[in-house]
């Protein structure tokens, strides 16, 4: 991994854009993203920017930290999404819920 960028994870909430494949059936996500850049700032506009190349409109930021591999040693899914990180530069996972639902709290 290049030492000078670090992994840094947000969890940010979204809604399916306008003419999404998603916005018919989905009332909105909370959206994974792990980031490798140089900074928290540069981690979370490359994640923002994912979300809205994916035709998604960014809501809030629910949760932003540093990670590290250690993190998530016991889960394999969140495991994969940050080795994920560390190769490409990005990985996301999204959690939607049906337009007809209420997001849970």
């Amino acid at each position: 991994m290049d030492l000078t960028k670090k992994i840094y994870y947000f969890m940010m909430e979204a809604v399916p854009g306008e003419g999404s494949e998603d916005a018919l059936s989905c009332g909105g996500a909370f959206i994974n993203c792990w980031v490798k850049a140089e900074n928290e700032d540069a981690a979370r506009k490359i994640a923002r920017k994912y979300v809205e190349d994916e035709n998604w409109v960014f809501i809030k930021e629910e949760e932003a930290n540093p990670a590290e591999r250690s993190f998530y040693v016991d889960d394999p899914e969140t495991l994969a999404c940050y080795d994920e990180a560390c190769e490409y530069g990005l990985s996301a996972a999204f959690y939607m819920w049906p337009r007809d639902e209420e997001k849970l709290n």
